[in-house]
């Protein structure tokens, strides 16, 4: 399968498969709550949503129930080709980005987040749940970091008075911060994995199947 991702608007991707069109819109700003440049996000209209086979709602808290999981489908007006998913994110052990290996009692450590995610409210939200402290150094979505970059994330962790601190960062940032490890001064850097759980997964996997194997 080759997918195309298209942002279609920004934040919700429409992810087109030589014929199935897949929508993903997170949970906290559905595509249908929001406007149309310059007012929201959209770059064109919620209408044109008709286009995909599958929406998934993405970033959806673990807890939701029924009843509000009910209530986001009714107001995404599903049509008749359609079927609504819902995807949460868990959060793994840190992980060392230049030996890989995982940290244990991450729970003890103050920590500088480096973000260069469109949203880390989520993120935030689950390290402040078990971390010391957490002070959090944001850049754009998609950002190329420099050396200057980490001059001033340095800056900002060497402030931490805590004798147990680390700087942590995601795991898409990992593979670009990875370059620049030297310039780190010996600091451990670390990332946190993801994994993405799909809600009725044999559904989705088997709609999937259906269109490539269809003749």
């Amino acid at each position: 399968i080759i997918a195309n991702f298209i942002k279609n608007p920004i934040g919700h991707t429409l992810t087109r498969l030589a014929g199935l069109n897949i929508i993903i819109t997170p949970f906290d700003k559905l595509f249908v709550d929001d406007k149309l440049l310059p007012l929201g996000t959209l770059r064109e209209t919620a209408d044109s949503a008709k286009r995909a086979d599958i929406i998934i709602v993405s970033k959806t808290p673990k807890n939701l129930d029924t009843a509000k999981k009910k209530n986001i489908v009714d107001n995404l007006n599903l049509k008749t080709h359609q079927k609504a998913f819902f995807s949460s994110i868990t959060y793994q052990k840190y992980k060392c980005i230049k030996s890989n290996t995982e940290l244990k009692n991450e729970q003890d450590y103050d920590i500088t987040l480096v973000s260069g995610i469109a949203n880390p409210d989520l993120l935030i939200y689950n390290l402040k749940e078990k971390a010391q402290k957490v002070n959090t150094i944001n850049f754009p979505d998609h950002h190329n970091y420099t050396a200057k970059d980490v001059e001033n994330i340095l800056l900002l962790h060497n402030k931490q008075t805590s004798k147990k601190k680390l700087i942590l960062t995601t795991q898409k940032d990992a593979t670009k911060l990875k370059t620049l490890l030297t310039n780190f001064n010996g600091e451990n850097l670390y990332y946190i994995p993801i994994e993405v759980a799909i809600s009725d997964k044999k559904t989705f996997e088997k709609k999937l199947l259906n269109y490539v194997t269809k003749d």
